[in-house]
């Protein structure tokens, strides 16, 4: 049997001790004469010593060091150039892997030569599941999800399709889109598609990416025997009120992309006053919430989860707004 390499791709902003322990999990892979790894780290202008810290610790780790954080795409693509392995392992600096997932992954891969893009399903440390399969997104879904227009029924079944309301977690099937927080992909692949589109700086790129590949004629598999174990947001919880606007900046980019700049323009003139008047809405509902915990309760964990949704929301109407409504 053939000898196969596996490149297991992590990008990491700030996330010292996350990375550390993503890579302590890899160096406990169990792997053979027919599976081979190599690991590459892009740091996107850490200022926490993330990078020497991996050297330090993990001298046969490629690093890859960017001066300024560039975005997850590009940080993957700059690894996609130098990776030397038949599939890529895409995978979030706060997650950990079990010491068999790679051998499971070139396996399947090995096994159906068709399939173009593997999700593993995403545990957090609890063990509890994580929604990690989307349908793509509709003009429809994201008026229901984001807007007043979800008090209108017939938004709904769009809205379920999406966000896979109804998807079985517990088995393997066929997707539109699978989370990049675990997402492996053969080289050939990515040099086919052409990788990540640098336009989406955060969120929408493994959907972009997905639906690519699908198009292209693969399958995009959702695998739940591979399983991840995910933090969540480790990175994007750094800077919660932007990421809020950059979130919704990469999905106009996906619709003008798939949808085209015309039909896009015109769902935003709709869309963009809803939204902000369902957030000023939530602020006021979150900061109710937030004052009758804190002071009425005297709650302090719920009382810091209502401020923390507040203060995101509120932040974006006084700080991000003018962006949001030119973006």
């Amino acid at each position: 049997m053939t000898s196969k390499l596996i490149s297991i791709v992590i990008v990491s902003w700030n996330t010292k001790d996350l990375t550390l322990s993503c890579l302590e999990s890899i160096s406990r892979g169990v792997f053979d004469d027919w599976c081979n790894v190599e690991t590459i780290v892009v740091d996107n202008g850490s200022v926490d010593g993330t990078a020497s810290a991996i050297r330090a610790a993990y001298p046969d780790v490629v690093v890859v060091e960017n001066a300024e954080n560039i975005g997850f795409g590009r940080a993957n693509n700059l690894a996609i150039q130098i990776a030397r392995g038949d599939i890529l392992f895409f995978l979030n600096s706060d997650a950990t892997i079990s010491s068999d997932l790679p051998v499971r992954l070139l396996k399947e891969f090995d096994k159906d030569k068709s399939l173009g893009v593997l999700g593993c399903q995403l545990v957090d440390a609890g063990g509890r599941v994580q929604k990690s399969v989307r349908g793509h997104p509709t003009f429809s879904a994201v008026l229901y999800g984001d807007t007043p227009l979800r008090l209108i029924p017939f938004l709904k079944p769009a809205y379920e399709r999406y966000r896979q309301k109804n998807f079985d977690f517990s088995s393997a099937k066929n997707v539109d889109t699978v989370m990049g927080a675990a997402m492996a992909i053969p080289k050939h692949i990515l040099d086919e598609v052409g990788g990540f589109d640098p336009v989406f700086f955060m969120y929408f790129e493994e959907a972009d990416l997905c639906r690519r590949i699908g198009e292209a004629g693969y399958k995009v598999k959702y695998m739940p025997d591979a399983k991840v174990i995910h933090v969540g947001g480790a990175s994007s919880s750094q800077t919660r009120s932007r990421m809020f606007v950059v979130y919704r900046q990469s999905m106009f980019s996906y619709f003008r992309k798939y949808e085209g700049r015309l039909m896009t323009t015109i769902f935003l003139l709709l869309y963009k006053p809803l939204f902000i008047i369902d957030t000023f809405y939530k602020a006021i509902v979150e900061g109710v919430k937030f004052a009758y915990a804190a002071f009425r309760l005297h709650d302090r964990t719920r009382g810091n989860k209502y401020r923390q949704r507040f203060l995101i929301k509120w932040n974006f109407l006084t700080k991000e707004l003018l962006g949001f409504i030119l973006g």
